[in-house]
């Protein structure tokens, strides 16, 4: 995080936000669980941010910036679809990493919203995953480049996940 937090305060971009943290935590912390696959982690941190993007061009929002003390019903409406579509592709492509939902949020309510924003968001999450797996290396984790740490294999039931 000190490295990523250096490049944002030399280039003045979004390289350190919120999810960032939690997928920190998952990705050094719990190294041998499945979200923490560097495959898990880019995917999903990706598709939170096409979700959310798509999120904010279906509500009409890419040039709303954020109040999160006013929300519009149109934010509320970007903030449903883009956590709906954010899980539901993450289900159906079997690569569950929970953070990637607080990046949907983060682009759903506008607090980073250009596709500047998500280039660098999107470098940003590709330079922790390069970071944790040279941190976990030396630490004598030998890990699957891409795949999960486990040979465990993530199954979904889409059908039971989306019943009440």
């Amino acid at each position: 995080m000190l490295l990523l937090g250096v490049v944002a305060e030399v280039t003045h971009l979004p390289w350190v936000f919120p999810s960032l943290g939690a997928s920190a935590f998952i990705l050094i912390g719990l190294p041998a669980a499945a979200p923490a696959s560097s495959k898990f982690a880019v995917c999903s941190h990706l598709i939170g941010i096409t979700c959310g993007a798509l999120a904010l061009l279906v509500f009409g929002l890419f040039a709303t910036p954020a109040n999160l003390t006013d929300v519009s019903s149109a934010r509320v409406g970007a903030i449903a679809l883009a956590c709906f579509l954010t899980t539901l592709v993450m289900l159906l492509l079997k690569v569950p990493h929970p953070p990637a939902l607080a990046t949907t949020l983060i682009v759903a309510l506008g607090l980073l919203r250009t596709p500047r924003d998500f280039a660098v968001m999107a470098m940003s999450v590709v330079l922790l995953v390069v970071l944790a797996r040279i941190a976990n290396y030396l630490r004598g984790y030998r890990l699957p480049l891409w795949g999960p740490p486990t040979s465990q294999v993530v199954t979904v039931d889409i059908g039971k996940a989306l019943s009440p």
